[in-house]
């Protein structure tokens, strides 16, 4: 450290380097968390309407079921057995879909995001208004 020169140069011109980094990195993030935003929200969506076209679909295959044995329809063994598979299948395919969500926790990632992305905006026109008073 010692051994260091002692600075040189014009400290205005280091002050400006510094905030056009800065104005960089801001613009960077802010780029960052609205790219962010769209891509947990489009994935957030995704895996919902996943999950309720997988509810939907049991939903009708039980009542389609019940509707039948009500009516007393003669139910092939093969029909019945799709049936039974799907009241199994269609369900856990809906449930999986809520827990990716959940534990994606997109809803929450995509507030944080926003919160943040806000704040970047908010700071920007400072940062630019600073470069050009300077």
């Amino acid at each position: 450290m010692r051994a260091q020169p002692l600075f040189s140069g014009d400290l205005a011109d280091l002050l400006a380097d510094v905030r056009a980094t800065l104005v960089t990195l801001v613009v960077d993030q802010r780029d960052y968390h609205t790219r962010n935003i769209e891509a947990l929200e489009g994935r957030d969506r995704f895996f919902e309407r996943v999950g309720q076209l997988f509810l939907g679909a049991s939903i009708l295959n039980g009542f389609a079921y019940l509707v039948a044995k009500s009516l007393s329809w003669p139910i092939p063994p093969l029909l019945a057995a799709i049936s039974v598979a799907a009241a199994v299948f269609l369900p856990s395919v809906a449930a999986a879909c809520y827990g990716i969500r959940l534990f994606g926790d997109y809803e929450d990632i995509v507030r944080r995001s926003r919160r943040t992305g806000k704040v970047l905006e908010a700071l920007q026109p400072l940062l630019e208004q600073d470069r050009t008073t300077s």
